[in-house]
């Protein structure tokens, strides 16, 4: 399968089975599922990564449904000089 096919592959998917495909894409090589959190929204889950952020650190956040208000979430941090290990301001 090519980028393209899993791109239109994941487009073509539920937010629910978007966070299965993932969770299983962890938890398959070995992750412990008990180490894993699931959030209400993608929202909720990227403040909640952000939140846990130390300086240095690589986040990759797949947003599906909720693209725009992340987008304007860290667009909001980003002018506010927000960086990780700090507090995160309510936005």
């Amino acid at each position: 399968m090519n980028n393209a096919d899993v791109t239109e592959t994941l487009r073509s998917l539920e937010p629910r089975e978007v966070t299965c495909v993932l969770l299983l894409a962890m938890i398959d090589p070995g992750a412990p599922a008990a180490d894993l959190a699931v959030f209400p929204s993608e929202l909720d889950a990227v403040r909640a990564a952000l939140m846990w952020a130390q300086p240095g650190d690589l986040l990759v956040l797949p947003t599906h449904v909720q693209k725009d208000e992340v987008e304007a979430l860290l667009d909001a941090l980003s002018g506010g000089g927000w960086q990780a290990g700090s507090p995160l301001p309510a936005v």
